[in-house]
């Protein structure tokens, strides 16, 4: 099967090429880099809010299937640059919208996010698919855009579409502009002696669902091949973890934790950060069969082992 892959040289593309591959997909790839990452890819440098040239790619390979990846992902990113978050996370997807209504077979996987939530308080605080959407940032705005525009297109012109809210995930790989990685960098670092026996932190006193980006991925392949067509899921670990303690996890496998200072960074904190944070994922186990096969203590130690470059 040709499937193609948007954002394929991120974390998450990276992680989602190799699964492909192994089940025996011919994979094609876009970002906006001059090359991709891996010689075996069918790959081409294109903007995915140019409609012509994502057209282009999807048409003449004969693509079925299209993963797509490529977003402005980092919140603070979007809400600092709002313009490049809305066209790329908005008018991007819809480009996709348009190629699935003039190729009626095309099979579009939507990723979207946890940040999509209305903030809850209180000691309910697992998300539901069918909970308020509600954004506190430009990201979560964004998001929010493309899945009702996507529905839109699935309800009048029939396309196949999926959607996902996806919460934290992590692994190898991973920019340290993201909280385990940022973390696993400073570890590192203090472990070789590169960097002052100090780590800083945003609020470490949260807690969030992480789970393993190889799970993540797979759980992207399963919804497409076994999921109801226009619907939402959410992917995560249905587990909440606190990034204390993920912390000290990190710092006990380098053997420096009784001489490491953690330092809260004010630049770290994000005023719409909410104290917790975890999905429920049974709509995705019993559509799919999907479960997480990683345990998030083995994906931090990995962490500290590895490169994050």
């Amino acid at each position: 099967m040709n499937v193609l892959i948007t954002g394929s040289n991120g974390f998450v593309g990276r992680h989602l090429a190799e699964l492909l591959r192994r089940r025996g997909h011919i994979v094609h790839g876009i970002d906006i880099h001059e090359d991709s990452w891996a010689s075996w890819m069918r790959y081409a440098k294109v903007d995915i809010t140019k409609f012509e040239d994502l057209w282009s790619v999807v048409s003449s390979n004969s693509v079925e299937v299209v993963y797509h990846l490529a977003a402005v992902a980092n919140p603070r990113i979007a809400d600092s640059n709002p313009l490049l978050g809305i066209s790329v996370n908005v008018l991007g997807p819809c480009n996709l919208l348009e190629c699935a209504r003039l190729r009626p077979s095309l099979k579009v996987l939507f990723v979207g996010s946890s940040e999509q939530y209305r903030t809850k308080s209180g000691n309910h605080i697992r998300y539901e698919e069918h909970d308020e959407q509600r954004a506190h940032n430009i990201y979560g705005a964004a998001k929010i855009a493309f899945e009702t525009i996507g529905r839109e297109y699935h309800r009048r012109f029939g396309v196949n579409v999926y959607f996902t809210r996806s919460f934290n995930h992590t692994g190898p790989g991973q920019p340290a502009e993201y909280v385990l990685a940022s973390f696993a960098e400073q570890v590192r670092a203090i472990a070789r002696g590169d960097q002052q026996p100090v780590i800083k932190v945003g609020n470490i006193k949260a807690t969030r669902d992480f789970t393993d980006v190889r799970d993540v991925v797979c759980a992207y392949e399963a919804v497409v091949e076994h999921g109801v067509c226009g619907e939402t899921y959410n992917v995560c670990s249905g587990r909440v973890y606190s990034l204390k303690d993920l912390l000290n996890q990190m710092l006990r496998k380098a053997g420096i934790l009784d001489r490491v200072t953690i330092e809260t960074d004010p630049k770290l904190l994000r005023d719409d950060d909410p104290d917790a944070v975890f999905g429920d994922n049974s709509k995705l186990v019993l559509h799919t069969g999907w479960k997480a096969t990683r345990q998030i203590e083995t994906t931090v130690q990995e962490l500290v082992a590895v490169d994050s470059e």
